[in-house]
């Protein structure tokens, strides 16, 4: 079994190797987002989901011919690293998280002031009065 996985993979391996070889010589490799489709690979050759982000050797060659369509003048879109940079907008998501907590508490406040109300009995007037259509506002 041993040896017929590691057959499979060389055989992976070197299908890659000739697909990336054709597809660049033809300028035919499906770009997505500036970088080689994954998808694509994968489709084409029948491999499994992951082996084309797992296998030591795929990573390589990819990354090859990235940097060779790089070279070539293709623009390859670079994720940027999670996480806010800009002062300003960390500024503002500061000020977000204050009015988050200022709006918690005037609800918590409301609810006690209702719960005082209920217990006076003031609102059950106001909602009979509001019925009857006698309220001013």
């Amino acid at each position: 079994m041993r040896t017929d996985n590691q057959s499979k993979r060389k055989n992976l391996e070197s299908s890659l190797d000739e697909l990336l070889k054709s597809s660049f010589e033809n300028d035919n490799i499906e770009i997505v987002n500036g970088r080689i489709n994954r998808t694509w690979i994968r489709e084409t050759l029948g491999c499994g989901a992951n082996w084309v982000s797992q296998n030591d050797h795929a990573i390589k060659v990819i990354a090859e011919y990235e940097k060779k369509l790089r070279a070539n003048g293709l623009k390859i879109n670079v994720k940027p690293s999670p996480g806010v940079k800009n002062h300003e907008t960390k500024q503002l998501l500061q000020r977000v998280s204050r009015l988050e907590q200022r709006n918690a508490q005037l609800l918590e406040d409301n609810g006690r002031f209702k719960a005082k109300l209920y217990e006076y009995g003031w609102v059950d007037a106001d909602d009979e009065l509001a019925a009857q259509g006698r309220l001013p506002w």
